[in-house]
């Protein structure tokens, strides 16, 4: 199975779960009373889920951003000599 269908599998299955939980946590209140269920543990576990969904989805934007703002703040020998690497071996070629 390739990549893309892996991630298609993986996103549709937390959405599936996602909505399941937004579907029962809005039930009412003596439904979730028989059930044996709190309201705020199910809203709770439903913001994890929510978190951990658009982490994945908001990851790369924000390492793309923190990597533009350190460019922008630092030039590269600034930035090499901070880390402590010499740039004697890349100009004597």
């Amino acid at each position: 199975m390739d990549i893309v269908k892996q991630k298609q599998i993986r996103e549709w299955t937390l959405l599936s779960l996602v909505g399941a939980m937004a579907l029962v946590a809005n039930l009412p209140a003596h439904v979730l009373g028989n059930i044996g269920v709190e309201r705020g543990l199910l809203m709770a576990i439903l913001g994890v889920m929510v978190v951990i969904g658009t982490v994945p989805l908001c990851a790369p934007l924000l390492l793309s951003a923190l990597c533009a703002v350190g460019h922008r703040r630092q030039p590269a020998g600034k930035m090499g000599e901070s880390l402590g690497i010499s740039q004697a071996p890349m100009l004597q070629r």
